[in-house]
């Protein structure tokens, strides 16, 4: 296996033992802004922001946000033009950010890319100061929490269902408690 950082991204190649017995070659990139390169250590919590507004609009696919929500999100008090700048530059690294996977043999070639958001904007007022933004996730990307959501909102309801059962005595205690234990992960799903 091969480990690279290139302008702009970041590489793994390797070999994979196909099941018929013949090698294929794998290559694993993380593309970003060819001109700012990939999102740095600073820009995770701006991204992670935009995924717990997502997660408070319940996943959906479209997310629009102001440079305050993002900040109140990050509990950053004073805003102001340096934290816009902040958040243009990560957004400017987040926009273009995909995966691509390539496999190939003598035979066969197969690429796949995966761009993290399908539309992007942002837009910063200049006079007053003040930013805006959307982002619209990649099916890939949305779908599967879009899903996992549904299933927890059913999960949940049977569970308050059942709760409201449990408070008028009519389930024994250690139903109760084994009913606690398989809620517990899903409580503590946080964001």
């Amino acid at each position: 296996m091969v480990f690279m950082v290139l302008p702009g991204k970041i590489e793994i190649s390797g070999t994979k033992m196909l099941p018929d017995g013949t090698t294929a070659r794998v290559v694993w990139q993380v593309q970003g802004n060819n001109e700012l390169g990939l999102p740095t250590e600073q820009d995770l919590d701006i991204f992670v922001a935009l995924g717990v507004l997502t997660f408070r609009n319940d996943f959906a696919k479209t997310v629009t946000f102001t440079g305050r929500e993002i900040a109140r999100i990050l509990d950053i008090g004073a805003v102001h033009g340096k934290f816009y700048k902040r958040l243009k530059l990560a957004m400017d690294r987040f926009i273009p950010l995909r995966f691509r996977a390539l496999m190939e043999n003598e035979l066969h070639e197969e690429v796949k890319w995966c761009n993290v958001f399908q539309e992007a904007s942002f837009s910063l007022n200049r006079s007053t100061g003040r930013c805006t933004g959307s982002v619209t996730w990649t099916d890939k990307l949305i779908e599967p929490a879009q899903v996992f959501v549904a299933i927890n909102a059913d999960v949940g309801a049977c569970i308050r269902a059942v709760e409201s059962y449990s408070g008028s005595g009519l389930l024994p205690g250690s139903f109760q408690r084994r009913l606690a234990d398989r809620a517990a992960p899903a409580s503590r799903v946080c964001v």
